[in-house]
């Protein structure tokens, strides 16, 4: 028959074996999420800026890299996991960067396949303050140019 002693033991056991997993499943997921998050941002800020968006990932490592250390190590922390190791946030890193340009090349190439940079920029031009639309607006635009 077990002792007293013995469940804390066992639970700890446990705990020890699911930190590992909790700590690979959140470095598998976050350069996903990251990645997606940037691109969206610099989608969004390119296509208000210039109206369009157009060309190739205007992203850099280093940038990645601030990402990355403005989310993961706190995430890190909460869930009780130890910190980043030096060759894990390179990994992040070069995970993150390749995400966001995949993200950001799908959303910028013409494709068949459903884009949801493209979708979200679409809906957010469709929001224009003039009644009509968009298309309302442009031909307003043009016609107050020609005169």
């Amino acid at each position: 028959m077990p002792g007293p002693n013995s469940e804390p033991k066992r639970s700890r056991a446990v705990a020890d074996k699911s930190a590992p997993e909790r700590r690979r499943e959140l470095l598998r997921e976050q350069p996903s999420h990251v990645g997606a998050s940037w691109a969206r941002e610099l989608y969004a800020e390119m296509l208000g800026s210039r109206g369009k968006v157009e060309g190739g990932w205007p992203g850099t490592v280093p940038e990645a890299r601030m990402r990355m250390l403005r989310t993961l190590p706190e995430q890190l922390n909460s869930a009780g996991l130890s910190p980043l190791e030096p060759a894990e946030l390179v990994a992040m890193t070069s995970a993150v960067y390749a995400q966001a340009r995949q993200h950001w090349q799908r959303a910028v190439k013409p494709s068949r396949f459903a884009q949801p940079l493209r979708r979200e920029a679409d809906r957010l031009q469709n929001q224009s303050p003039c009644s009509d639309g968009p298309a309302a607006a442009r031909e307003t635009s043009r016609a107050s140019i020609e005169k």
